[in-house]
């Protein structure tokens, strides 16, 4: 190919220089009244095989020609090759060259980033990072730390660029070439392109092709799956453009299922030079590429309209007076307005509030949708409903999912997400008496669950009761097949002394002593009331003045007034008899109801005279 020839499909083959030649006033028109637009600049490969290291007259012109911009770029793009090696010569940094040749970008507020490339690594095994660091100390940390300012993004505008390392094995390596981008960095580059980037073009910058350019030399393609897998990340991540250098020839490949039938999603493979452009015959395998011009100096402006979803790649020479290539590039979220297609999305729940409702809702294809749960759980009575996730099919992403919202996705096939929920009853459990069981609550139908029933002290376990209808129980442990709500009651009685004392009430009068048996048969306040009496007639067992007893029989007018004393909590029973040998002649006079007072009387106007008469106090027995 002759140097005053590109060859361009696009444009229909080859074209002469002249015909293409167009004079753009230096670019100051060319964006004129655009300024929704994000306009990135890119080139690639200033290095030198000589001691000047790096290009710095054709550096220079491709600054004018930026700066010459209207309006200016957000960023400038390097795809790596700044310089020839990372040895210092003639008592400069070897990057100083390059630095201050760029150094009017950033003093008008354009930063610039760059990917590495072979020759920024080589010559200085073991300090090119720290070089790379010091001339470049802005780049961000954001990627993986192996490869810390070496692969990382940046965004600008409606555009994120990502840097990737195809050179070195990271921060600690030697700089040998490694040709390839690995699975590390592909995990990460998954994670900030995509859906995963908040940005409407991303934008993937590695110093070698993924396809050559030219005939023979180091590429992506010396490890094809690797190559392959990159490829397809940007495919399904529908990255709008792969930015490379390194054969030193612009190139535009439109990388799509010509070379694999995977790759749907069509991303341009652009290249530029702006140093030292290569001899060598272009590659002339097929596919064979939209766009190669020699023996030039390039570099590539884009122009992306976030509001259309598309932008334009175009090519210029170094000085920005000819324009050589120009072509579309896309936003991940593109449709094609002549063949938008209609998704349905089908949302089921049995339950809750669904956002989207449930139902057939109609999405135009690459809509960005989620789908939640309003409410977690729903309640009805003793019946529960927790929702645990989600099925989906087509392009719910992920496929099964737990919680109540889903990730952010693109619907591109009719889709279904039936949303999923577990039924839980209701375990009401209680306790009867002093004592307490260790659960209760909500529980998922057909569990079982375990109880088990703690008396308190002086207390034991009698029993369970309620609905018991098929829960096996051992002791004070039942177990309860949840098959519906439940309430489960267990039953605690008091523990006694022989003579019926409660060892509650005992501890209670510090009577504890001994065994409980022998704790009841004691009158430890000499009334001659031994403790289980007192504790029979409502009377405090430690305080002699406390007990059961008649105190006063005395005639008045009317009949003979009976006086008495005891407790305060069981009913007391007046009795009287005229023959206290026959023990059914004793005949009730007065019943003192409790709550009572300690103190009590009543007039008999029955009795006449009490000479002839015996009386006495009862109680019912507990």
């Amino acid at each position: 190919m002759r140097r005053d020839q590109a060859w361009n499909r696009e444009g229909g083959g080859s074209v002469n220089r002249s015909l293409i030649y167009a004079v753009v006033g230096m670019l100051g028109l060319s964006m004129a009244a655009e300024g929704a637009l994000t306009r990135i600049a890119f080139t690639t490969d200033q290095s030198l095989k000589t001691t000047a290291y790096c290009n710095t007259n054709m550096l220079a012109k491709f600054v004018d020609a930026v700066l010459a911009l209207s309006p200016p770029p957000l960023a400038v793009v390097e795809g790596g090759d700044l310089i020839n090696s990372a040895t210092d010569a003639d008592g400069f940094n070897c990057y100083k060259l390059f630095t201050n040749a760029m150094a009017r970008l950033p003093a008008a507020g354009i930063p610039y980033y760059s990917a590495v490339g072979n020759h920024d690594a080589s010559g200085d095994t073991t300090g090119w990072y720290a070089k790379w660091t010091n001339a470049f100390s802005y780049f961000p940390a954001n990627g993986p730390p192996q490869w810390s300012k070496l692969a990382y993004y940046v965004d600008t505008g409606s555009c994120r660029l990502v840097f990737l390392d195809c050179i070195t094995a990271g921060t600690n390596s030697t700089g040998a070439d490694v040709d390839k981008v690995d699975p590390v960095q592909r995990t990460w580059l998954q994670s900030v392109i995509g859906t995963n980037s908040p940005q409407a073009f991303d934008i993937v910058i590695v110093h070698e092709p993924a396809f050559l350019a030219i005939s023979a030399d180091n590429s992506l393609a010396d490890h094809p799956a690797d190559r392959n897998a990159l490829v397809q990340i940007l495919s399904d991540s529908k990255a709008s453009a792969l930015l490379v250098g390194h054969n030193h020839t612009p190139c535009r490949r439109m990388l799509d299922t010509r070379y694999n039938t995977n790759w749907v999603w069509t991303v341009p493979q652009v290249m530029d030079v702006m140093g030292s452009t290569y001899d060598l015959a272009p590659n002339s395998t097929p596919p064979l590429p939209e766009f190669i011009r020699q023996f030039t100096n390039t570099f590539t402006v884009f122009d992306l309209d976030p509001a259309t979803q598309t932008g334009t790649g175009t090519t210029y020479t170094e000085d920005g007076q000819l324009l050589l290539d120009q072509f579309t590039v896309y936003g991940k979220h593109y449709v094609p307005a002549a063949v938008v297609t209609n998704r349905t999305l089908m949302v089921l729940s049995d339950h809750g509030t669904a956002v989207p409702p449930p139902g057939i809702h109609t999405n135009q294809d690459g809509d960005m949708l989620s789908c939640s749960i309003m409410d977690s759980s729903v309640t009805n009575g003793a019946t529960q409903y927790v929702c645990t996730g989600w099925a989906g099919t087509g392009s719910v992403f992920p496929v099964l999912g737990s919680g109540t919202n889903t990730p952010l996705f693109s619907i591109t096939n009719d889709s279904t997400i039936a949303w999923e929920w577990q039924t839980n009853y209701l375990l009401t459990t209680t306790a009867s008496g002093p004592g307490s069981v260790d659960t209760g609550g909500w529980f998922c139908a057909g569990s079982n669950v375990q109880i088990t029933a703690a008396p308190d002290q002086y207390y034991h376990f009698y029993g369970w009761s309620d609905d018991t209808n098929g829960c096996p129980a051992e002791g004070s442990v039942i177990t309860v097949p949840m098959s519906g709500a439940r309430r489960i009651t267990a039953v605690f009685e008091e523990n006694k002394a022989p003579k019926g004392t409660p060892e509650w009430w005992l501890a209670a009068n510090g009577l504890t002593n001994g065994s409980f048996a022998d704790a009841e048969l004691t009158d430890d306040d000499g009334d001659r009331m031994q403790a289980w009496q007192e504790y029979q007639c409502d009377t405090v067992p430690t305080n002699p003045a406390s007990d059961l007893a008649i105190s006063a029989v005395l005639p008045e007018s009317g009949g003979t007034r009976i006086s008495w004393h005891g407790g305060t909590h069981i009913t007391e029973y007046l009795e009287r008899s005229a023959d206290i040998s026959a023990t059914d002649q004793w005949v009730s006079v007065f019943t003192s109801i409790a709550p009572t007072s300690v103190s009590n009387d009543y007039v008999d106007s029955v009795a006449g005279n009490p000479s002839g008469m015996f009386y006495r106090v009862t109680v019912d027995v507990r």
